[in-house]
């Protein structure tokens, strides 16, 4: 019992670790807003609920689940190659900040 909250307590740390980086590193106030709803978008797509879980997808899986969202936004979406850029932002900050090298 102990042992289970104390684990829950670590998982809720290393979650938060990982949004603090990504939002913390961001001054203005409008771009941390959009950073925040645009990669909350990108987790919808990928059916993942927690920060801390968007780190746990292994880097070739994440490579191709990008390349199968930028897809989905201007195909499906139908959205401008600018417009997808700014989608495609945060998810760089995000693994970048939070030290996952990934082959763009």
């Amino acid at each position: 019992m102990v042992i289970d909250i104390i684990n829950q307590q670590r998982q809720l740390q290393r979650q938060e670790e990982a949004y603090s980086n990504f939002i913390n590193s961001i001054n203005s106030k409008e771009t941390r807003r959009e950073y925040h709803t645009n990669f909350s978008y990108f987790m919808k797509f990928c059916q993942k609920t927690t920060h801390q879980d968007m780190l746990l997808v292994p880097v070739a899986e994440l490579e191709s689940t990008i390349r199968d969202y930028i897809v989905h936004l201007r195909h499906h979406r139908r959205l401008s190659p600018s417009t997808v850029s700014s989608y495609m932002s945060p998810i760089i900050h995000f693994y970048e900040m939070n030290g996952v090298i990934i082959n763009w």
